[in-house]
């Protein structure tokens, strides 16, 4: 515990607080009628514009490994469903909607490193994904908005399901080369590949290009946001906290998202959170905290049995040196008697 920053804590709080904001201010952005695939992609071409600037400047310009590009092809993919997963989402349904799913976040991200056989399969760690997935569906089907179309819920919803699992996919990838490469060149890299992803689909899903002139002063103050706080500045923050802690820790910290939310809708959007909502946020996180209490137990259960064998080591290489000495001493007895015997001089300083 003493060889983590102590920053990394404080930072994985801040982390979920801005995204908080930016589904406030997303959800301003969206309903003065800014293109969501418009905003995503100015989003994302301003946020990797200013973090290769940061990193050539900081890091110099690192070309990746050739045996890890279809690894950061991949983090662009995952990269690019989260940040467009997330926009289109704030179009259809309220911020909180989008906050109370973040939750799941570390639960999808365990049921991939239990794939991928990154992890063990425990008992908490069962109950606390059945947990999380029963609230994530009970989230896409009870959850309603008295404005609001109950298909267009669905289909938020169900986005918000995918942009969750591909946040979960992003970290655990991070994971695998996080600690080959400078944290901001690593960011720069993945997230430039979800803005080719971006472009591509904006050109489809943008009927006119007279839809790319944004004019409304909220649409920037979002923008600007989501751009230098929820994306320079959070994606940077992960990566490097992504080489202190696990991704299972990190993504923990999503559980925060729908109380900054929520906080921020009440004062600047005057919503209130319904029970449901409420109900299906409080089992997904009872689901988390089911994962984290059994990732507790399995950590505790690794460091003893570590301990176990550090020590079974330690005796066993101290016998072995015991032996070793036993050796040489019977050995140089051994010699010293055949010497006495031949009536040679050994106590006159030979070798």
């Amino acid at each position: 515990a003493g060889a983590i920053p102590w920053l990394v804590w404080p930072i994985l709080v801040i982390v979920q607080f801005i995204f908080g904001g930016w589904h406030v201010l997303g959800k301003i952005a969206l309903k003065d009628g800014c293109n969501p695939f418009v905003f995503a992609l100015y989003r994302e071409l301003t946020a990797s514009a200013c973090m290769w600037i940061l990193a050539v400047a900081s890091e110099g310009f690192i070309r990746p490994k050739r045996q890890h590009v279809p690894r950061l092809l991949l983090m662009g993919l995952t990269s690019f469903i989260n940040v467009v997963g997330s926009v289109l989402a704030l179009s259809f349904v309220s911020a909180p909607n989008v906050a109370i799913l973040q939750p799941s976040i570390p639960v999808f991200a365990m049921g991939i490193s239990l794939f991928f056989k990154l992890e063990r399969l425990t008992l908490y760690k069962s109950i606390g994904l059945i947990l999380s997935v029963a609230g994530a569906i009970l989230v896409v089907v009870f959850t309603t908005e008295g404005s609001g179309d109950s298909k267009e819920v669905l289909v938020g919803n169900l986005i918000l399901i995918a942009q969750c699992a591909s946040m979960a996919m992003l970290l655990v990838l991070q994971k695998g080369i996080v600690h080959e490469y400078p944290h901001i060149t690593i960011t720069a890299w993945f997230y430039s590949i979800g803005t080719c992803l971006s472009g591509i689909a904006a050109a489809i899903g943008v009927p006119s290009t007279s839809e790319l002139n944004v004019r409304a002063m909220e649409i920037w103050i979002a923008l600007a946001y989501a751009s230098a706080f929820a994306t320079l500045f959070n994606y940077c923050a992960m990566t490097w906290t992504n080489k202190h802690v696990n991704a299972s820790v990190v993504s923990a910290f999503m559980t925060l998202q729908p109380v900054a939310t929520v906080i921020l809708s009440s004062i600047f959007l005057a919503y209130r959170v319904n029970a449901a909502q409420l109900g299906a946020g409080a089992i997904v996180i009872l689901g988390l905290l089911a994962t984290c209490y059994g990732q507790m137990r399995e950590h505790i259960e690794d460091s003893d049995a570590e301990s176990v064998s550090e020590l079974e080591d330690d005796l066993m290489s101290a016998d072995n040196k015991s032996h070793v000495q036993a050796g040489w001493s019977n050995r140089s007895a051994k010699n010293i008697k055949e010497k006495d015997e031949l009536g040679q001089p050994f106590l006159l300083g030979e070798d």
